[in-house]
């Protein structure tokens, strides 16, 4: 994050200016012009970016129909963005059951994505299934405490 927020730094102030020429809001700009340069720093970071929906519905309550527009549209949505193809999904909220099903699952793995995160707490091991993987939070308050919840979580891993 810090070397990214650098990157953006150097970015001259006149860029934002020549922007709002063209582009109605400042989502636009980051979009069109801030995104489409920071491309290259976030891959050399190895920053992956995935979809999430178009509008973080809970997808077990959509139809099957909703829920490919959903998804597909993220995608879509996200690769004019970056102009690089999207291979990564998390799901919204993220609990299995309660926020997606096998259904969605499937749909996540029939739309040639290469892996999906859930929100089940814990670390990926080589059985995790790739279209649920768990997930690790960097939030803790000393990188000691980060450290110890890691190892825990290696102990039991999802």
């Amino acid at each position: 994050i810090f070397l990214l927020r650098q990157f953006f730094l150097t970015l001259p102030r006149e860029l934002t200016g020549a922007s709002r020429a063209d582009r109605p809001g400042t989502w636009q700009i980051y979009r069109d012009v801030f995104l489409t340069l920071a491309r290259p720093a976030m891959a050399t970071l190895g920053m992956t970016i995935g979809a999430h929906t178009m509008t973080h519905p809970i997808l077990r309550t959509l139809s099957d129909e909703a829920a490919r527009m959903e998804i597909e549209g993220s995608r879509t949505a996200l690769e004019q963005i970056i102009r690089t193809p999207v291979r990564a999904f998390a799901y919204p909220n993220g609990h299995p059951g309660d926020d997606y099903t096998v259904r969605d699952r499937n749909l996540v793995e029939s739309l040639g994505f290469d892996y999906a995160a859930s929100g089940i707490r814990g670390v990926a091991i080589p059985e995790s299934d790739r279209f649920q993987l768990p997930r690790f939070t960097p939030w803790d308050r000393t990188p000691s405490r980060w450290l110890g919840r890691l190892l825990l979580a290696f102990r039991h891993p999802a």
